[in-house]
């Protein structure tokens, strides 16, 4: 979500070192050759993070640069040799003003394609989402979406006709101002998703059921028919500001949702689980608070939360409980987790992951973290105990 991504660069402007460490992480394979029979970057220089430049670097040139840096990454479930990733490099000594490239590759980036969108110069980058197994939805800023095929060719999303759920070669994705779209990646044409009046968060579960959720004051719904018919599942009372998230998780039958109050970063307060009929409700710590990037609900049942920060953390002096992955198998005692390199160790001061994707099939959650670094990614498929090495340009 925007809001989610906003919340993060807000995030780690006010605590110091936030996804920033440098030491301890594993190397990255080799990078493929940027290059494809039709296209790809130029060799040429591009200028280097702390330099103060005039005139925009090719896409091309950015991300050949090895001072570029990843922003963003995203890979197709069931697919994972689709993928698309986002560099950038620095316009000022800070890094406030960053240009920024895409690249997008069928074939774990053995070989690439620029995406043709020029070098651009948005103020928080692209983001990028899976739409159906062959492309991805790419947005500057978390506005209007254009799809993304894995030859780098770039089709805008047309929206029409009335609102109506996902028809079959359809698939759901955001559109913009909290809207929601079924769009028919093939050709770009694209209807508003039919939705219960107030939602502004839709995910999709693996076998394709819906889940929509209204903000302000949370409803949850499901639909199993791509949006034709909703199903209310009652929350628990909820205290005045209080606000929720869905967690996305591989089971049709299992429910979930993280609870918090209204705020830039989102403040885990309680996990909501639910069966279809009932919610079971986990407080989360209270003192301090932790504050919550990414979360999933794995195959084995157990919770995984990315805590991106926690609200006793002032300037340089860390919060007494580690950054990175909680969880567990007891959702009401969630304990930091243990992680192999590049995110090996304990306690405070540890590196940490910072989550760029989470994919889901029916049977399986593959997370996708940034080095420590950000010179590339690492993947986990058993919850962040083991991390290897993956192509990202």
């Amino acid at each position: 979500m925007a809001t989610r991504r906003l919340a993060t660069l807000v995030l780690c402007a006010a605590l110091a070192g936030c996804g920033t460490t440098s030491s301890g992480h594993r190397a990255d394979p080799p990078a493929a050759s940027p290059t494809t029979a039709s296209t790809g970057p130029s060799p040429s220089p591009a200028p280097t993070p702390t330099a103060t430049t005039h005139h925009l670097p090719s896409a091309g040139a950015i991300i050949a640069d090895p001072a570029a840096r990843l922003e963003a990454y995203s890979a197709v479930p069931g697919h994972p040799r689709r993928r698309i990733s986002e560099w950038y490099l620095c316009r000022d000594r800070h890094c406030y003003h960053r240009t920024y490239a895409l690249a997008v590759s069928g074939d774990g980036f053995r070989t690439l394609h620029v995406v043709g969108v020029g070098a651009s110069r948005v103020a928080n980058g692209w983001y990028l989402e899976p739409a159906g197994p062959d492309h991805f939805a790419i947005s500057p800023n978390g506005g209007r979406r254009s799809l993304v095929d894995l030859a780098g060719h770039v089709t805008p999303i047309e929206v029409s006709g009335p609102a109506g759920p996902v028809a079959a070669r359809e698939v759901a994705v955001p559109g913009s101002k909290g809207h929601w779209l079924a769009v028919d990646p093939d050709t770009g044409k694209a209807h508003p998703l039919s939705v219960p009046a107030g939602v502004e968060e839709v995910r999709t579960t693996p076998s394709g059921q819906l889940r929509a959720l209204t903000l302000g004051h949370p409803r949850y719904f499901w639909s199993a028919d791509g949006g034709a018919a909703w199903h209310e599942i009652a929350l628990p009372h909820l205290d005045p500001g209080q606000w929720a998230e869905l967690v996305p998780t591989t089971s049709d039958a299992l429910h979930v949702l993280v609870v918090g109050g209204e705020n830039t970063v989102f403040p885990w307060e309680r996990v909501l689980r639910s069966d279809g009929r009932t919610w079971t409700s986990y407080d989360g710590p209270s003192d301090p608070t932790g504050y919550i990037d990414t979360s999933v609900a794995l195959p084995d049942g157990r919770l995984l939360m990315d805590v991106g920060g926690w609200s006793d953390q002032r300037g340089s002096r860390p919060s007494v409980n580690p950054l990175g992955l909680w969880g567990g198998p007891d959702w009401a005692h969630p304990q930091p987790l243990p992680q192999g390199a590049p995110f090996a160790g304990r306690g405070v001061g540890r590196p940490e992951p910072l989550v760029v994707d989470t994919v889901l099939t029916p049977g399986s959650v593959t997370i996708y973290a940034q080095t420590p670094a950000r010179t590339g990614v690492v993947s986990s498929a058993d919850g962040g105990e083991t991390w290897r090495p993956v192509r990202s340009r």
